[in-house]
């Protein structure tokens, strides 16, 4: 895919006409108390593949036990899950059904007719309903410490539903904004639109890798499709790098108008580069792309020319590299393109680079750190 992305007004109009489309609220009575049932399977044959949900009932009080919740007693018996109303099924086992009672949004399920032992499929299609939804494990009386259930709920399947909306005003000016945006330069758009659990709008516009490195169109690259694959790429640097920086910057262990070579004193100017910079370089200046890197030197690819870059020639790449241990070191000998701070062109080796920084400064692989640290519940 072409990495040089191209942002216009009129294709913003286009993706905003999403904004257009209405929403529901479903309101289901709670009166309902229904059995359900489906075909049984043998415990040997228990039902394989990721679950939303997928735990045993009741959870013991055990000082070791992680998942009882000595704060809040209902958070032992609930779990919410995802779905989207007129579907979902649950898979449920146990060596004493009679002694559980079964509830998906206040409505029970009732349990008398599940068999020991075996794995039974129920459908719970007319009691879910669209984002978020509640099921409920309640014991009962005279419950025993050998009694158990297991639960399994599959995650919600999107309902292909484009035909039906083939016609929507809403989507044909989108089609006609998109289509005006690729005739005039825009590479290639793939669109779905999903609302409660369904597809109603799925369109592909444009070419796959429609330039050349240099820039120009290649009107004979093949046409995308609906199953195109795309690199979503450079999400990293806002949702992971980005927001790293951020942290330690606010916990003052970094500034970001430090000289790199402070974190990494072999971070300098050689005598034989003919531009140089990168011993005076700040990371304020690598956040904003004024680095002097190029926008992709293909570290991966030992094959590709700096000097030609729409050629491929055998081992013509000095920076290649398959090993993360030596990227700091191809990253300092990366020739700069123009002096630091002088112009602005976005480049990954920019970022790769803060990861390194990160990295450095916290003792922590970067995924680690972000995970351990931003967007793990209740971190710091």
């Amino acid at each position: 895919m072409n990495r040089k992305h191209l942002v216009t007004k009129s294709c913003t109009a286009a993706l905003s006409l999403l904004m257009l489309a209405s929403t529901s609220v479903v309101c289901i009575p709670n009166s309902i108390n229904q059995p359900v049932f489906a075909a049984t399977i043998k415990r040997s044959q228990e039902p394989a593949g990721q679950y939303q949900i997928n735990e045993s009932f009741p959870i013991d009080e055990k000082d070791d036990n992680p998942r009882f919740d000595t704060w809040s007693l209902l958070d032992n018996i609930n779990r919410k899950f995802y779905g989207f109303k007129g579907q979902g099924s649950v898979w449920v086992h146990s060596n004493n059904p009679k002694k559980f009672s079964l509830y998906i949004n206040g409505r029970n399920i009732k349990l008398t007719k599940v068999g020991r032992n075996k794995w039974v499929k129920l459908d719970i299609s007319k009691y879910t309903k669209n984002g978020n939804n509640a099921l409920q494990i309640s014991p009962q009386k005279g419950i025993s410490a050998s009694d158990k259930i297991d639960v399994k709920l599959p995650y919600p399947v999107l309902i292909d539903n484009t035909k039906k909306y083939r016609d929507n005003d809403t989507f044909k000016a989108m089609d006609k904004l998109i289509k005006a945006e690729i005739k005039n330069g825009y590479p290639s758009v793939q669109i779905v639109v999903i609302h409660n659990g369904q597809i109603i709008k799925r369109s592909a516009y444009g070419r796959v890798n429609a330039y050349t490195q240099d820039g120009k169109r290649i009107k004979s690259a093949p046409k995308v499709t609906n199953t195109t694959l795309y690199d979503l790429a450079s999400n990293t640097k806002m949702w992971a790098t980005n927001m790293a920086i951020q942290k330690l910057v606010s916990e003052k262990k970094l500034n970001i108008d430090a000289k790199v070579n402070t974190i990494f004193p072999t971070f300098k100017d050689k005598a034989s580069d003919k531009i140089k910079g990168k011993t005076d370089l700040t990371i304020r200046d690598i956040l904003m792309h004024q680095a002097g890197f190029p926008a992709d030197p293909q570290y991966h690819n030992n094959n590709y020319d700096p000097n030609n870059s729409n050629k491929r020639k055998k081992d013509a790449n000095p920076v290649y590299t398959q090993d993360r241990n030596n990227i700091l070191e191809k990253i300092i000998a990366t020739p700069l393109q123009y002096k630091p701070g002088t112009k602005t062109i976005y480049s990954d080796v920019d970022y790769m680079l803060l990861g390194l920084i990160i990295e450095k400064i916290t003792g922590e692989r970067e995924d680690q750190y972000v995970e351990n640290h931003i967007y793990t519940r209740g971190a710091s």
